[in-house]
């Protein structure tokens, strides 16, 4: 039958903060919340901090023990929801008020959400002066013998400054029933997960790339260009600027 493998929780010091997460694996998908607070110094300077969340994918059809099969990779790309012009996960741009505001219909999924019954859910959010940390609630689906990797990375947007980092991977895999009765059998699982100062190279180029940095520049009239590669020890930590 279906099942989910171990919950991943943890909570990581960086010189900006402090990064803690929660990984918990459902039957096709991971009800995740990742949470970035900053710590007194980086917090007085009064800016707004949220994540950019970037994702890949790879996923393997037919054969048999992995003989024979075919795999299929997707290429990293900044993770939105559907209509969204910035590349920030848990902000989003209020032209009433001329500033970032929290994103309340980005959240986990629940049970009986499809039913309509599903129970109150907990949105994503910026750190702003009103709040005390950024935080980011997510369902990512996973489809029969797919892996997803994730970067999630707590930026503060308007410097593009790079606080820290968590990648993680889930996966959704398969086994078919020895005795033919049951039909295929699948667990979903968190792989791994781990939290570093910087951002890797693999980001850097993905948001370099994004046509959603120009999006926000539309929205806000801050414009953002990619000027420093942000290294796993924290160095040359701006990964955005106004230029």
């Amino acid at each position: 039958m279906p099942g989910a493998g171990m919950n991943d929780r943890g909570l990581c010091k960086l010189r900006a903060g402090t990064m803690e997460w929660s990984l918990e694996p459902r039957v096709g998908y991971v009800n995740a919340r990742i949470e970035f607070t900053p710590n007194s110094k980086v917090a007085s300077k009064g800016r707004t901090i949220s994540f950019i969340q970037t994702v890949s994918s790879t996923q393997t059809s037919g054969g048999f023990a992995g003989i024979g099969s075919t795999t299929w990779k997707t290429r990293s790309e900044v993770d939105v929801l559907p209509g969204e012009r910035d590349p920030f996960y848990g902000a989003q741009w209020d032209t009433g008020i001329g500033s970032w505001r929290d994103e309340p219909n980005s959240t986990q999924l629940r049970p009986g959400d499809y039913e309509g019954q599903g129970e109150e859910r907990e949105g994503s959010r910026p750190f702003t002066s009103s709040t005390p940390s950024a935080v980011i609630n997510d369902s990512p689906m996973l489809l029969m013998n797919q892996n997803k990797q994730f970067e999630t990375v707590a930026v503060v947007v308007e410097a593009g400054q790079v606080l820290g980092s968590l990648s993680w991977s889930i996966q959704r895999r398969s086994a078919p029933d020895l005795w033919g009765l049951l039909g295929p059998d699948s667990s979903t699982i968190v792989r791994w997960a781990h939290c570093t100062e910087g951002a890797s190279r693999g980001f850097q180029a993905v948001v370099e790339n994004s046509t959603l940095v120009s999006e926000t520049w539309c929205l806000t009239g801050l414009r953002l260009t990619a000027v420093t590669l942000v290294n796993s020890t924290g160095n040359n930590s701006n990964l955005l600027s106004k230029g």
